[in-house]
């Protein structure tokens, strides 16, 4: 991803970032390619810090991490950096490219995450 899509992609992330709630939110954002990166070893708070911060990360991302076919890994990647049990619910939102090869592993790894750490106060959505 590169060019006009990447662009587009950080103007997504920075809009998605902006609509969080203010007060009680958590946030972590994750790259892909060959590889995954995250923003911070944890979720953050979301606070006026934190917020520039990954804005500025968000503005540092570039095409860098190699071709990937297997959206579903990073998912997983983004699954287990959750707690075993959710404290707060949860939302994922995966922003792309558009070109996601693996759907129904996607699906599968999705549907797997959250029958494993949603209860019925804590649920998660992706």
């Amino acid at each position: 991803m590169a060019g006009i899509k990447l662009e587009m992609t950080q103007k997504a992330l920075e809009f998605l970032l902006d609509q969080l709630p203010s007060t009680g939110s958590h946030f972590n954002i994750f790259s892909y390619g060959e590889t995954v990166r995250q923003f911070s070893t944890a979720s953050r708070p979301y606070d006026d810090v934190s917020v520039g911060r990954a804005k500025e990360y968000i503005a540092a991302m570039q095409a860098n991490l190699g071709a990937n076919k297997q959206t579903s890994l990073a998912l997983k990647h983004v699954f287990d950096s959750l707690p075993t049990t959710l404290t707060r619910p949860v939302s994922i939102f995966l922003v792309t490219d558009g070109a996601a090869w693996d759907v129904k592993e996607c699906i599968t790894t999705i549907h797997q995450s959250i029958s494993s750490k949603s209860t019925s106060t804590n649920f998660m959505r992706v």
